[in-house]
């Protein structure tokens, strides 16, 4: 059976005349099926048990996250930002999200992420009950970024059931963004929550949009800028949708009871929907319901009133726009009003090397970037914690060039040739366009040259498409489509365990430092960063050779010079340091932080009244941040001096330096040490026995804190205080365990 419909335009307004039931000798109606009782209600199934499929299976998939520590930009984000750590909201809401003070460093602007980073300090602190606070700390956060993850599929999951759509379709692709592992960094890395939470927000915007919702759609879009400022791609999908749902218009249309008729052609497959000119309807029900809700076009003018002529109009009133540009303009308004500018610090060439390109060397680099995030949405096999020159050239072109043309090429002509049938298919490819013009470099240099947790809104749209896709297939009735469903569900496993594989290299610091090398032996940051963790593990030269290769490939950077200086202090090489020093000066001129690398060798190989002035001009440095190091040196150097009173304040002023922050893990075994030097032992056993928190069987703490025990044991035996001798005496066994199982 076949259903025709035709529109005419009545005289006296617009009324559909015409409905016909147009029969077809060759095709049957399907014989219903005997009716069988199900276990369950299927509005239930369908309201609850299904959609909460994915979201099991996303916390069964990620549930180790929970463990992990914080890591890499976590330590500046959280850790040292102190209007996170001191959850203060008006400082959360004025200050750029790296803390007071970075405005210039890169513009970012990200209060809602920065509240949920605050928050879920609180409950960590709250829930930590005696046990380590920063565990407690780093579960509470990694909570929260699965919290966000949870509500991004459920996000997706109403988007797709807004467009319509077959309930089987929706749960195939909900459950590939649960397990798409190019959402394993945005997920295992907190200080990526703020991409999560921008694509929940932004999804909940489309959402609201299709549904012709004003006020909520901009109450979403606002969420979604306030999380991350890559939201501002978001009018131009939602301007590709309302393009799509621009109709040609024959004799004007009374779509009201199109809706009743899909759903008729959706209870019998062999019911097809068509217009009178043969055509079938666009299955889209939300392009229907749209339809139906603004009423149909007027024919022009130019059609002599007999509707001959196509027409198209914008399907949405213009009060649908005035909300959303109201909510960018009070963003942009604020975001100038925090940072100073729209734009703020440019990035170094160390971020993105193709902020020294030319506009050639651009359009080759946004080629790779169309070409990389294609290949890691369709095959995401090679992925990487960081991506440095060797995945990202910044002069040339090779497989990920001609890659970019042909992803550009297909999003550029499937929006093109959906733009009247499936507009669905238009918003899903617009998910993925949008942000991928964004991320290209093209309209501005970002401050990372390519990162996967940029594309959690493009995964959405992915996952969109193949569920247009699958729901094309099984109208169709292909004979392959059992075979299609096989290959997806081994495609869901192996995602799955994909995820499960790389999340290991996001459990601390030393995992993620190490795989970075590994993924990017070019990366100036990963090398950096990674013999940091070295010299830490006491692999000096191993460290060594990793900052001498960084140094190479960026030579005109301070950081590795830095760093290498550090390496070098406590090495003992005195004449190493202070040529690598000298270095970085002349290269990033006198920074605080340099300053504190001036303080650290003059407090080891300087004399006293020289130490002293050096560390005193860094402790009184300006800085973006609380700086405890240099008061921290300065108190050694007192110490050397023998002004212990001095020391002593120094000391005390170094700890108070980080507030309700963590406390670094030197800060922690030279105060312990320095109380030790002092005989105040139960001071110097609690800040070394911190230490040993961090850096279990490290022997720089063991043999101090051993020490300091002993010391202490014999102490309290000369005297009455059985508590601080039963004190002594468990933090002897302590150690001894501790050098039993090193």
């Amino acid at each position: 059976m076949r259903l025709a419909w035709t529109e005419r335009l009545d005289p006296r307004g617009l009324r559909l005349t015409n409905l016909t039931a147009c029969t077809t000798l060759s095709a049957r109606l399907n014989p219903p099926l005997p009716h069988q009782p199900m276990l369950l209600p299927r509005s239930i199934v369908n309201r609850w048990i299904l959609p909460a499929l994915p979201l099991a299976l996303a916390l069964s998939v990620y549930a180790p996250t929970l463990g992990f520590e914080l890591v890499y930009d976590d330590h500046d984000a959280i850790e040292a930002n102190t209007a996170v750590v001191d959850a203060d909201l008006v400082a959360l809401m004025t200050t750029p999200f790296w803390g007071p003070g970075e405005a210039d460093r890169v513009a970012t602007w990200r209060p809602l992420t920065s509240a949920s980073f605050a928050v879920d300090r609180r409950v960590g602190l709250a829930l930590a009950n005696g046990a380590s606070p920063e565990r407690a700390i780093a579960a509470a956060l990694h909570a929260g970024n699965l919290a966000a993850f949870l509500a991004a599929i459920a996000a997706l999951w109403w988007l797709l059931g807004v467009l319509g759509g077959n309930i089987g379709v929706r749960l195939a692709a909900t459950v590939l963004f649960a397990v798409h592992p190019l959402l394993t960094e945005p997920v295992a890395w907190t200080v990526a929550r703020a991409d999560l939470q921008s694509a929940c927000f932004g999804l909940l915007f489309l959402t609201a949009w299709v549904r012709g919702w004003r006020l909520r759609s901009a109450a979403f879009l606002a969420g979604a800028l306030l999380a991350k400022e890559s939201a501002i791609v978001l009018p131009a999908v939602a301007l590709a949708w309302t393009w799509s749902t621009i109709r040609i218009k024959r004799d004007g249309a009374m779509p009201s009871l199109l809706p009743p008729l899909r759903r008729l052609s959706e209870l019998h497959p062999s019911v097809a929907l068509e217009s009178g000119d043969g055509q079938p309807l666009d299955d889209d029900v939300g392009a229907l319901n749209e339809a139906a809700t603004h009423g149909p076009a007027v024919p022009s003018a130019s059609a002599g009133g007999s509707g001959a002529a196509a027409v198209r109009r914008w399907p949405r009133p213009a009060g649908m726009w005035i909300p959303v540009g109201v909510t960018v303009v009070c963003w942009l308004a604020s975001r100038v009003a925090v940072l100073g500018s729209l734009s703020g610090a440019a990035p170094t060439v160390v971020e993105n090397p193709v902020v020294a390109a030319d506009w050639v060397s651009r359009g080759i680099a946004a080629l790779i970037v169309a070409g990389l995030g294609g290949q890691r949405l369709l095959f995401s096999g090679p992925l990487s914690s960081d991506y440095g020159l060797a995945h990202f050239p910044a002069l040339g072109a090779g497989a990920e060039a001609a890659f970019g043309w042909l992803v550009w090429g297909v999003l550029a002509g499937g929006m093109w040739l959906a733009r009247r049938r499936s507009p669905r298919m238009v918003l899903a490819l617009g998910m993925i366009a949008a942000p991928m013009l964004l991320f290209s470099h093209v309209i501005v240099p970002l401050p990372t040259a390519f990162a996967e947790r940029l594309w959690v809104l493009p995964v959405a749209g992915i996952c969109s498409v193949t569920a247009v896709g699958f729901e094309r297939a099984l109208q169709v009735r292909l004979r392959f489509v059992p075979v299609l469903l096989l290959g997806f569900a081994v495609l869901i496993a192996l995602s799955a365990v994909s995820v499960r594989l790389r999340l290991p290299d996001w459990r601390d610091d030393a995992s993620v430092y190490e795989a970075m090398v590994r993924d990017a032996p070019l990366s100036y940051r990963a090398l950096v960063n990674s013999a940091s963790v070295a010299q830490d593990r006491g692999e000096i030269e191993v460290s060594r050779g990793r900052l001498k290769r960084a140094q190479q490939i960026h030579p005109e950077s301070p950081m590795a010079w830095l760093a290498l200086a550090r390496l070098e202090t406590a090495a003992g090489e005195a004449t190493g340091a202070r040529e690598s020093l000298d270095r970085a000066q002349a290269t990033g001129g006198v920074t605080d932080k340099l300053l504190e690398a001036y303080c650290a060798f003059a407090a080891r190989f300087e004399t006293p009244p020289e130490a002293m002035r050096r560390c005193e001009v860094a402790a009184a440095a300006r800085s973006r941040r609380p700086r405890p190091l240099p008061h921290m040196y300065l108190a050694m150097a007192l110490d050397r001096g023998g002004r212990d009173d001095d020391a002593t304040r120094a000391m005390a002023a170094a700890l108070a330096a980080c507030g309700n922050g963590p406390v670094p893990f030197v800060l922690q075994r030279n105060a312990g040490i320095f109380f030790a030097r002092q005989g105040r032992w139960p001071d110097a056993v609690q800040w070394l026995q911190a230490a040993l928190t961090v850096r279990p069987g490290d022997r720089q703490v063991l043999e101090p804190l051993g020490a300091a025990c002993n010391a202490w044991a014999a102490a309290s035996a000369t005297t009455a205080d059985i508590a601080a001798k039963q004190a002594a005496d468990a933090c002897l066994a302590a150690v001894n365990e501790a050098r039993r199982l090193q």
